[in-house]
């Protein structure tokens, strides 16, 4: 331990004690035990919605539904708790829906899927079903780096 204080050394004298006492007591040697169990799996496949390329945005929402962004096909998919493909929505392109290197997804507490699309330089607003809502333009459209706002 090396004391970072001031002040004298000794003050650190009772912290090296509590330290050396858990060592010799065998407290700091107790090692937690995990055990992993797959619970879900998503993906895999060699085509469809279940294969992806690279995946940029991963969302849950309130029904415990996975919402995948995959930045190569540009769109999301949306799977059931239980893994099953429910529905893929979005495309790569620029009209309303439409996504162009998007930078992440997010959900607000409304339920409502926000999606950051730099290229297109907006956000656009999906319903928890996947429908397009609206979208606004962006003041700044070059990416910025990964996504994660706190909603």
């Amino acid at each position: 331990m090396m004391c970072t204080s001031r002040r004298s050394p000794l003050w650190c004298l009772p912290a090296c004690a509590v330290l050396a006492a858990m060592v010799f007591t065998g407290v700091a040697q107790a090692q937690a035990t995990w055990t992993l169990t797959e619970t879900l799996r998503i993906g895999g496949a060699d085509a469809g919605p279940s294969s992806f390329n690279y995946v940029k945005s991963i969302a849950v929402d309130s029904r415990g539904r996975i919402f995948v962004y995959d930045r190569q096909s540009q769109d999301i998919r949306m799977f059931a708790a239980d893994g099953r493909v429910v529905k893929v929505f979005g495309r790569k392109g620029s009209g309303p829906g439409e996504l162009r290197d998007a930078e992440g997804i997010a959900f607000a507490r409304d339920g409502v899927l926000w999606v950051r699309d730099a290229a297109n330089a907006r956000l656009s607003l999906f319903s928890a079903d996947g429908v397009f809502q609206k979208g606004w333009t962006m003041t700044f459209c070059s990416s910025q780096g990964p996504w994660n706002p706190q909603m």
